[in-house]
């Protein structure tokens, strides 16, 4: 019998799926849970237009987060900080401080250790779904303010 899971169900299949089933099991264990529907042909089609619209806006998501992704590497940031000596910066730098000058979240900023030293460093950005990219993070001297 074929059915169409509406849930994901364990060792059987994902939501959407069109899966073959024995009689006993649709009608004792999947079909009382809501879990499965018989599978109709306009129910397949319908199921098929959906897995196709999931698809399309997927690629365009992706399509726009790799956009970024090269927005990103092509634009290095500045931060002004407080130097002691001309290279030692007061405090650190923390991908808290980097997320919000680029506008993301500071999980998404991946720094092995805090940045202590001006100049020029790489930062990894996760923009999720598999695309990372670097991004160049400049360190320079906050100007002193005039009275």
């Amino acid at each position: 019998m074929k059915i169409i899971l509406v849930n994901s169900v364990e060792n059987l299949g994902e939501k959407g799926e069109v899966k073959e089933v024995k009689r006993g099991y649709f009608r004792n264990f999947l079909f009382p849970r809501n879990l499965a529907k018989i599978a109709t042909k306009e129910e397949i089609l319908k199921i098929e237009k959906e897995i196709e619209k999931k698809r399309e806006q997927e690629s365009k998501e992706l399509a726009e987060l790799q956009k970024q992704a090269d927005r990103l590497k092509s634009n290095p940031i500045t931060i002004e900080v407080r130097l002691i000596a001309g290279r030692k910066i007061f405090g650190s730098v923390k991908g808290k401080e980097i997320a919000q000058k680029l506008g993301l979240k500071s999980k998404q900023i991946k720094i092995t250790k805090p940045i202590k030293e001006a100049g020029e460093h790489k930062v990894v950005v996760n923009l999720g779904r598999g695309i990372t990219t670097e991004v160049l993070v400049n360190i320079v001297s906050k100007k002193k303010r005039k009275k």
